[in-house]
C-alpha cells in the first residue's frame, strides 16, 4: 500500500513539473 502511494505521488509530481514547464513555455 505505502509502495502504490509512492508512485502515485510520483505522478502527481512528475504531471505538476510538466505543467510547470508548459507554462513557462508559452
Amino acid at each position: 500500500m505505502g509502495d502504490h502511494k509512492n508512485k502515485f505521488k510520483v505522478v502527481l509530481g512528475t504531471r505538476r513539473v510538466s505543467i510547470k514547464t508548459s507554462l513557462e513555455a508559452f
